[in-house]
């Protein structure tokens, strides 16, 4: 028979009670029967015999019985030995959203329930690796570039750390100017070492961004994936060099972008340069909450290149290193601040609207100061008559 110690049989109705927001006279019996409870057992008891004897106390004094029965949290508490869960699910939102096979890409399930709360012991965050100054300096300075020569000397110090990406990207710069079949199978042995998890994954098949139906593809020792699950995140979550994502792109509707962004806005992604989102059309003011927004781009302290379609995809506050933006449409991404923005290219279907555009080019001057152009294409613009502006420029 399972047991649990007492306090802690006490605690989970408490907090049942509480988060539920149940009424005073479901708190007042269960503050009592837990009274009651104290006076006849202590330390660890059978969970049935404690079950029972509350419910005996409840029904002899005429209380209204808790019904607890289907309870996900009761369960977690009392048969899974967890502790209140405090921090919400980006995806599910705190509320409890019935049961599904597959687990939650954010990891807020509890067998098969998705709870809408992330485990306390849940760290959502990359394994610690031994800080290296002169390789953080290596590696900001890449960051920058992204050129060979910042390559190789950031490989070179990975090589004397003893890490077999350094080797991984010496072989790529080599077989670029001579390539060798012996060269080729130590490269394809060293890309199974680093990313061979995410690679010949069977659980989420990443995509490459070259194309549908190619695996994510590893360039200069960094990760390139196109997904259209929000489980693809989870796997490069679980990636032990995942965290080295540089170019993503995520395509699909609006909830399953909504569910792979609120999922990416867990944890940090340092590395990641470029990230391209494709929404289907959607009805909703936005497909990601402004406050799941504004996590997801802390989240990525690096990212210089941004292109969005679809309409009212998200709203944020401030793009704060963002430099180059495609936008399909004027509304793709709403913000009040981009600081760092130097070129903008509007790709729409059918023309703007005159007179929201205009509204649009002078409100966006205020926005992004360091704006040098705004590329749109010849069709976006038929009917507008005559229309100059110093950063537009025709496509």
């Amino acid at each position: 028979m399972a047991t649990i110690e007492l306090e802690r049989y006490v605690v989970a109705f408490e907090a049942w009670a509480r988060v539920s927001d149940q009424s005073v006279e479901v708190k007042r019996s269960i503050a009592q029967v837990a009274a009651y409870l104290r006076t006849r057992h202590r330390g660890d008891v059978e969970i049935e015999t404690l079950c029972q004897d509350a419910l005996g106390w409840l029904r002899e004094h005429r209380y209204l019985v808790p019904d607890v029965g289907k309870s996900c949290l009761m369960g977690r508490m009392v048969y899974g030995g967890e502790d209140l869960r405090t921090r919400p699910c980006p995806i599910h939102g705190g509320r409890w959203s019935g049961c599904a096979i597959d687990a939650c890409p954010a990891g807020c399930n509890y067998g098969i329930n998705l709870t809408g709360w992330l485990p306390n012991d849940l760290v959502d965050e990359w394994p610690q690796r031994t800080k290296d100054p002169q390789l953080d300096e290596l590696a900001d300075a890449l960051r920058e570039s992204w050129s060979d020569d910042h390559a190789t000397v950031y490989a070179d110090r990975l090589l004397a750390l003893g890490d077999p990406r350094g080797e991984l990207i010496t072989l790529e710069l080599t077989m670029r100017v001579r390539p060798s079949d012996e060269l080729a199978a130590r490269y394809a042995a060293l890309l199974e070492t680093c990313f061979g998890d995410i690679r010949s994954s069977s659980i989420a098949e990443l995509r490459s961004t070259r194309g549908i139906g190619e695996r994510a593809t590893v360039r200069l020792g960094f990760l390139e994936a196109s997904i259209e699950s929000a489980s693809d995140v989870r796997k490069i979550f679980n990636s032990r060099n995942g965290r080295y994502l540089r170019k993503l792109v995520v395509r699909g509707d609006a909830a399953m972008v909504s569910d792979s962004l609120s999922t990416l806005s867990i944890r940090p992604l340092i590395w990641l340069d470029e990230l391209t989102v494709h929404a289907s059309p959607s009805r909703q003011t936005s497909a990601v909450a402004e406050d799941t927004a504004e996590d997801l781009i802390d989240m990525m302290p690096n990212l210089r290149s941004l292109d969005v379609t679809g309409h009212r995809v998200f709203s944020i506050y401030e793009l704060p290193n963002v430099r180059r933006a495609r936008l399909s449409e004027l509304d793709s991404v709403s913000f009040v601040r981009a600081p760092q923005l130097e070129s903008l290219e509007l790709a729409p279907v059918s023309a703007f609207e005159p007179r929201a555009f205009a509204l649009y080019l002078d409100e966006l001057a205020r926005r992004a100061p360091a704006l040098k152009a705004i590329d749109v294409p010849r069709h976006a613009l038929s009917g507008f008559g005559e229309l100059s502006h110093p950063l537009l420029r025709l496509t």
